[in-house]
């Protein structure tokens, strides 16, 4: 299993190494991840496993590295990888005892983690990668280090040795342009002498601190850029030690070599160097260049191409949302109920304004009008009511769980079993429902022509109806009801003279009742009795049968405007009711429409929002993968070699053909798996992404090996292990001479078993590289094969040479 390993990038040249074994280690796909259950999104809460990373600025630089860990200019999917090394904060203190504090921290939590899962004691590998400047940053980087060794040796987890070694172990990783410098400008001698003299006495320190039984360095690996096979640049010497961390970590040797981590005894010197190589059958590099080739063109068809895939619609899509389009929504709500309710209402608020009484009186439009407002108040209410539970009714009947049965139905689509809907046909389902729905609701809003004051007309009927009244008690005689008494007098007076010049004149008749009667007038016959005898007489009939005459006639007019079947008043009114009807119903089916489609709306939009995301996060998942393909083609390096594979990159890809690359496949993931989701991880991990589509590459390239025979396979397997040894010029990355104090010198070759079988390679290696069998030792990855060479045993005191040595 796997050790626990810290890497500690100090400076410019730490981080690149980080951010390089990173890079190489991506396009192999060898990291191991820890998933996290915090939720978010999962490619940025999961971390590394068994290996934590950190970059430390080195203060003696001329421009610190400080926290700078993005990667500036790397693909987005490398700048998130890079996220995996840490840093202290930019205002955080740097010096050892706050540095030593945050790598406890880190340590802590990736042992704690490691020893959760295994449930047994786990040890610790600390790996420092450097490149000392001056002579000042050795001493720094010696209290550095001593800090995090001491404050990690308090740890718990490292307190109890395991399988025989120290739980805690330290590697130490240094880079030199040139260490031995002898010549040249003074100054840069001057550098280089205390340097030496620096690193001797840090080596030294180091090697009493494990005499003395103290957490210490194990391994100080040093590289030079002057070696037994000339000058080598910086980019070289980083590529060779990133190649020895990933043979450190990846390989599974550290039970099996454990010289490779730390001394056999403590006896031993500290001092060591290496010599790596490199040869690569670019079997799983070229299987993820198949996954990622292949990952682009099915993103193109899940996006939307078409024209490669025309038989795909999005039919489940497409029914659901029928029911949801503006017609159908207009069909429910023109039902018929709210017409009928209004009618009713209508009816009664006539009623209650004509039934306002006393309308001669002058402030009769203003009672009509507190009339008119809270009937038509009550109206509104009762119509909203009404509009309230037809919404009720519909949304339960076709709106209830909406937006699940929508996700479902675009799930299905997306993931049909025949013909997948492409992302593309799905939102332009969603978008044509969505703008039918705009489109209809800007056509409800169209104002409703009305008065602002609907009874102003009634105000200036009242002033017409009150001045015509008034004309009509003066012109037609209304008011000689109260006259009829003065012209009865009148009347009455002049009567009464002529009554007496009558009665005067009478002659009696001869008979005895006539006589009498006439006897009887010429008694009362006085100006004053025939006054008051016609006085009564003529009020009488004026008041009884003229009087009538005339109000009858002024009814008339006046039923004329007041009449409750045919006045004017009245018919008024009942004018009112057709644009209370238009504004009224349009208000009420305004809101039923906004409830409703807002609710539609609501529902698609956040839907069409997620599958536009997801339609984003598929075009940066694309850009990725070919900034993949273009990192993956393999450049000529000084300690990497690659060979081609048994198959090439159209046989492996044959085994899913690009013309079904619109269907199903049974080994593809479900592409749009939690789309409706506020992140989809699908799209967000391009690393992941290539991990799941290369296996059945990596798979079918297996087979093919497999498939082959020895007879076709092993000759050029020969020929090329032949070359790579020829052309590797294997040589340890830093010089010392065996009488300077260099105790051993081994050398190694870590080789897939596949390798290892091809005839005469045990004989090619002895011969060519000194490389016995016991010292050829398996290897995890099945495609590589290293060549090492591993010095030990250099003395510290041979670490610095006399004034006068001017070098090899």
């Amino acid at each position: 299993m796997p050790r626990p390993t810290l890497l500690i990038g100090f400076g410019a040249y730490g981080l690149d190494a980080l951010q390089r074994l990173l890079h190489q280690s991506a396009l192999r796909g060898v990291l191991r991840w820890q998933e996290t259950q915090s939720g978010g999104v999962a490619s940025a809460q999961r971390h590394l496993r068994d290996l934590a990373l950190l970059a430390l600025p080195d203060p003696f630089e001329r421009s610190a590295v400080g926290t700078a860990v993005g990667g500036a200019g790397a693909p987005q999917f490398l700048t998130d990888l890079y996220r995996q090394i840490k840093a202290p904060a930019a205002d955080q203190r740097t010096e050892p005892g706050a540095a030593a504090a945050l790598v406890r921290r880190i340590a802590d939590a990736l042992v704690a983690q490691t020893s959760f899962d295994r449930r047994d004691p786990v040890g610790l590998d600390l790996i420092v990668l450097a490149r000392p400047g001056v002579p000042d940053a050795i001493p720094h980087l010696d209290i550095l280090l001593q800090h995090c060794l001491e404050s990690l040796a308090d740890s718990s987890f490292f307190k109890v040795a395991v399988q025989g070694a120290a739980n805690l172990n330290c590697i130490l990783i240094l880079d030199f342009d040139d260490y031995w410098q002898g010549a040249g400008a003074p100054a840069a001698v001057a550098t280089a002498r205390s340097l030496r003299a620096a690193l001797r006495n840090s080596m030294q320190g180091w090697e009493r601190r494990r005499s003395e039984r103290q957490a210490g360095v194990e391994r100080c690996y040093l590289v030079d850029g002057r070696t037994a096979v000339g000058y080598r640049p910086p980019h070289v010497r980083l590529d060779e030690a990133v190649l020895f961390l990933e043979l450190l970590l990846f390989e599974g040797l550290r039970t099996t070599r454990q010289a490779l981590y730390q001394q056999a005894s403590l006896a031993q010197p500290v001092t060591a160097t290496f010599g790596i190589r490199l040869l690569e059958e670019s079997t799983l590099v070229r299987s993820r260049e198949a996954a990622a080739t292949f990952g682009r063109r099915w993103l193109d068809a899940l996006i939307g191409d078409q024209e490669q895939c025309p038989d795909r619609q999005a039919r489940r899509v497409r029914e659901t949302l029928a029911p949801l389009r503006w017609e159908a929504i207009e069909r429910r709500i023109d039902d018929g109920r709210l017409e009928d309710l209004f009618d009713v209402r209508a009816e009664q608020l006539v009623s209650a304004l004509t039934a306002v009484p006393e309308p001669q009186t002058a402030d009769w439009p203003e009672r009509v009008q507190e009339v008119f407002a809270r009937e038509r108040q009550a109206l509104g209410q009762a119509l909203d009511r009404a509009g309230w539970e037809i919404v009720t009714a519909i949304k339960e009947a076709h709106l209830k769980d909406l937006d699940q049965r929508v996700v479902d139905a675009v799930d299905a689509d997306l993931h049909d079993d025949r013909a997948p809907a492409s992302l593309t046909l799905v939102r332009a389902a969603l978008d044509e429902v969505r703008r039918g729905l705009a489109d209809g609701a800007d056509r409800g809003r169209l104002p409703v022509a009305q008065s602002t004051d609907p009874l102003q007309r009634l105000g200036v009927l009242h002033r017409q109806y009150r001045a015509q009244l008034d004309e009509w008690l003066t012109s037609q005689g209304r008011a000689l009801q109260w006259f009829w008494p003065l012209f009865a007098l009148v009347l009455a007076l002049g009567l009464a003279a002529l009554s007496v010049r009558l009665v005067y004149e009478i002659n009696p008749p001869g008979r005895d009742w006539l006589d009498a009667l006439v006897q009887a007038l010429r008694t009362m016959n006085h100006p004053l009795s025939w006054t008051l005898v016609w006085f009564v007489l003529l009020w009488a009939v004026l008041a009884l049968r003229v009087q009538p005459l005339i109000t009858g006639r002024i009814a008339r007019a006046q039923r004329f405007y007041s009449s409750a079947q045919r006045g004017r008043f009245h018919d008024h009114l009942r004018d009112l009711v057709d644009p209370l009807r238009e504004s009224l119903l349009a208000r009420v089916r305004r809101n039923l429409r906004a409830s409703l489609t807002n609710e539609v709306q609501k529902t698609l939009t956040r839907i069409g929002e997620r599958l536009a995301e997801r339609g984003r996060e598929m075009v940066w998942l694309r850009r990725q993968l070919a900034e993949f393909l273009r990192l993956s083609s393999q450049p000529a390096m000084a300690v990497r070699h690659w060979v081609r594979g048994a198959a090439g990159l159209e046989t492996i890809m044959a085994v899913r053909p690009l013309e079904r690359i619109c269907y199903p496949q049974d080994d593809l993931p479900r592409p749009f798996a939690g789309w409706s989701e506020h992140y989809c991880d699908a799209f967000l991990d391009p690393l992941r992404f290539i991990d799941i589509l290369s296996k059945r590459y990596a798979d079918a390239e297996e087979e093919e090996q497999a498939r082959r025979t020895a007879a076709d396979d092993w000759p050029q397997r020969r020929r090329e292990l032949i070359d790579f040894i020829d052309d590797s010029k294997l040589a340890p990355a830093c010089r010392f001479l065996q009488d300077t104090g260099v105790a051993q010198e081994r050398r190694w070759c870590i080789a897939a078993p596949r390798w290892r079988a091809i005839p005469g390679m045990v004989d090619e290696l002895n011969n060519r590289l000194g490389i016995i069998d016991e010292d050829i030792v398996p290897a995890a990855d099945r495609s590589r094969v290293y060549l090492l060479v591993l010095q030990t045993g250099v003395a510290a005191v041979n670490l610095e040479r006399g004034e006068g040595w001017a070098g090899f």
